[in-house]
């Protein structure tokens, strides 16, 4: 008993011990209590935004994988599509092209066959007045 008096602990450690329970009953009740429900509800709350965070991931992956193959067979189409036109319009450049090649070869014949007829005739008539023009140049010769 001596050793409890030397420490400071006498009659009044009942009253203290009761008074202590009271205001650990009052606290756990007004402040314990309601901040470990709002720790619980933020858990709660964290783990289920992190779940949900993560099937959206998961959802924009799928969404992505699916957009690339989209994009890829898109793609794939346009590439189709671009290789027939060019094929086609090849084909109608080469056919006009033959096309005006025949009809500047048939205007170039054209224009060989007028110019060799106009050579003819321009060569018969020379011939026809080279006989003249000698027979002119012969008399002035001997007229002088």
């Amino acid at each position: 008993m001596e050793l409890l008096i030397s420490l400071g602990i006498n009659q009044t450690i009942a009253y203290q011990f009761i008074i202590f329970l009271i205001t650990y009953i009052f606290l756990y009740f007004l402040v314990f209590n309601p901040y470990y429900k709002a720790y619980g509800m933020r858990m709660e709350n964290t783990v289920g935004s992190h779940e949900a965070n993560e099937r959206v991931l998961e959802e924009a992956n799928e969404i992505q994988t699916e957009f690339e193959s989209k994009t890829r067979e898109m793609n794939s189409e346009y590439k189709k599509i671009y290789s027939e036109a060019r094929t086609k319009a090849l084909e109608e450049y080469d056919g006009i092209t033959k096309k005006a090649r025949d009809e500047a070869k048939a205007v170039l014949e054209s224009a060989q066959a007028t110019i060799k007829s106009e050579f003819e005739k321009a060569e018969t008539e020379l011939s026809s007045q080279t006989t003249q023009v000698s027979l002119q140049i012969k008399t002035k010769i001997l007229n002088s």
